[in-house]
């Protein structure tokens, strides 16, 4: 299990049939938006720069190891 918050660049290059799963969840009213490194997305850059860390930990709830600061 791997967590990437949002605003960290990920890609999967090739998977090898490994079978290998992959599931997005976002919090409510808020959904994904993807940025190719280009000019005209600075506006969504900045954007992603002022979300917040995680309020429940996407696993394990109110008392999961993302929240530990």
């Amino acid at each position: 299990m791997i967590v990437v918050p949002a605003g960290v660049s990920h890609r999967l290059l090739d998977d090898y049939g490994s079978g290998f799963e992959m599931v997005g969840s976002y919090p409510a009213g808020k959904g994904w938006d993807m940025c190719y490194g280009r000019k005209e997305e600075n506006e969504k850059v900045k954007g992603i720069a002022g979300l917040g860390w995680f309020e429940r930990d996407p696993v394990y709830g109110d008392e999961g190891p993302c929240l530990v600061e």
